[in-house]
């Protein structure tokens, strides 16, 4: 897997009066890859709002189908907040007329305490590789 920081994306958006890009979409990180011998691509975005025991807001929600559509394949995006330890995160999919799901966003919970912690003690990689394993829809280990 590679991971690309903040790409831009011009060709999403495209105004079809003038036939150039109307404005462009950055995740804050896009996971490219392979799994299971299909292409993969993640967006991921970061939000700052605590997120534990509310829903996720409309906005964000909105910007992250958009990703999901537009960038996911399959079509999936992530988003990264700060929540307390053990938090469980929102799973919400778009479904269609007949029901049939386009697009899922997951919200996961990172634990900045917990993370800080980690990071300082003997093992630091051990949280980043956590975070990621969350993110991708790993078990932990």
């Amino acid at each position: 897997m590679r991971v690309d920081a903040q790409s831009r994306h011009r060709h999403v958006l495209f105004d079809e009066r003038t036939r150039t890009p109307y404005s462009e979409v950055r995740p804050d990180v896009l996971v490219l890859g392979e799994r299971d011998g299909k292409a993969f691509r993640l967006p991921v975005d970061a939000k700052y709002k605590l997120y534990d025991g509310r829903k996720l807001s409309t906005g964000d929600l909105y910007q992250a189908f958009l990703y999901a559509h537009a960038l996911g394949s399959p079509a999936a995006c992530v988003l990264v907040h700060p929540g307390g330890p053990g938090a469980a995160g929102a799973r919400v999919a778009v479904r269609d007329w007949d029901g049939a799901v386009s697009a899922r966003v997951l919200a996961v919970s990172l634990d900045l305490r917990d993370a800080l912690a980690v990071l300082g003690g003997p093992e630091p990689s051990a949280a980043p590789a956590r975070l990621w394993r969350e993110v991708l829809g790993q078990p932990p280990k």
